[in-house]
């Protein structure tokens, strides 16, 4: 899933702070965990198609996949870091619980994608990846 449009009210960015620019192109994702673990904030997400996303080959996510995805990991390490001891470990538990319940084909999918990502030089892992995930599309 995708977030394409949110509503903020202004009051959270005065209260918790704004986007973190020094990330870069993760700034979002940021956000989000430091407003829902640290502040506490909750999202309503809205079954419904409100907008739509085009993806393309130009896009930085799509063009630096491992890059992207290191990034992420990285975030949340930082964001988890911040909690106690306790937040963290239900938020670990949590997120086990989240990947058991994701179809077969999606954790086989994410394991070969985290392999490559392992094994492979850093130098060719999105060129892998880009060709491996346009398979998938297919």
């Amino acid at each position: 899933m995708e977030t394409v449009t949110s509503l903020i009210h202004k009051s959270a960015f005065e209260q918790y702070g704004v986007f973190n620019e020094t990330i870069g192109y993760a700034e979002d994702y940021e956000l989000w965990l430091r407003f829902c673990l640290i502040h506490k904030c909750r999202l309503h997400l809205i079954p419904k198609i409100l907008a739509k996303c085009r993806v393309h080959e130009t896009q930085l996510t799509q063009l630096k996949i491992g890059e992207s995805l290191d990034k992420a990991r990285n975030i949340k390490k930082i964001i988890l870091e911040k909690l106690e001891a306790k937040e963290q470990e239900k938020y670990k538990i949590a997120l086990k619980e989240i990947k058991k319940k994701k179809p077969t084909s999606v954790r086989i999918r994410h394991t070969v994608r985290d392999s490559m990502i392992k094994i492979l030089p850093k130098s060719i892992t999105d060129k892998v990846l880009k060709i491996y995930f346009k398979k998938l599309k297919k």
